[in-house]
């Protein structure tokens, strides 16, 4: 493993950075049972066991998901955001310099404050891993007034795939569905480059 010295964890592999906080043998071994750290973090207690993981070590596993997901759920430092150029400077700094496409939504209240920006999933953006289910669990706890979709494309550029107009569609029927309104769903591309499906008209 790499050394800890001069720490520039950016560059650790996933099997590194899960070997620094739980015992190698255990970050082997989560690795070889779940296919990415997305099935990880959406296992439940039952799928652990059955692959013999004992109580003691699925509680740090959980631990360990529990604490990136305070931190990625944090309610930002910003107040009402209305327009997508506010939007994009909100998400910039939290999607970019990702090797994968992450998914992320920003929870909204009735006069467009933030409420917090968690993150659905990270992979390939498609509608099998974006489900309604996931992308407004969270708004209807924290009842959310709107959403804002958002993902990043590592290549850099922002023009949005057949998959990507897909995703947008569902989301925004079941967001009426659940009268939630989805206010924009904004792809991310290199630094200052983004497509809004709003701003572009659409949405």
């Amino acid at each position: 493993m790499s050394s800890l010295n001069n720490l520039n964890l950016s560059s650790f592999s996933v099997r590194e950075l899960l070997c620094t906080v739980l015992t190698e043998d255990l970050a082997e071994r989560v690795l070889a049972e779940f296919s990415s750290l997305t099935d990880v973090s959406r296992a439940s207690y039952e799928e652990f066991t059955e692959v013999g993981f004992e109580e003691s070590e699925i509680q740090r596993i959980r631990t360990v998901l529990e604490l990136s997901a305070r931190y990625w759920s944090q309610i930002p430092n910003v107040g009402k955001v209305t327009t997508p150029s506010e939007w994009y400077r909100l998400l910039e700094p939290l999607m970019q310099n990702k090797e994968q496409e992450m998914v992320r939504v920003v929870l909204l209240d009735k006069d467009c404050n933030v409420l917090s920006t968690p993150i659905i999933t990270v992979g390939t953006l498609s509608s099998s891993l974006v489900h309604p289910r996931e992308m407004f669990k969270q708004a209807i706890r924290d009842n959310a007034a709107s959403i804002i979709m958002a993902h990043q494309h590592p290549s850099g550029d922002p023009t949005p795939s057949r998959d990507d107009f897909n995703a947008t569609v569902r989301i925004v029927k079941a967001g009426i569905l659940l009268d939630v309104e989805v206010l924009d769903h904004m792809i991310l591309g290199s630094p200052g480059r983004y497509f809004s499906f709003r701003e572009q008209g659409q949405l």
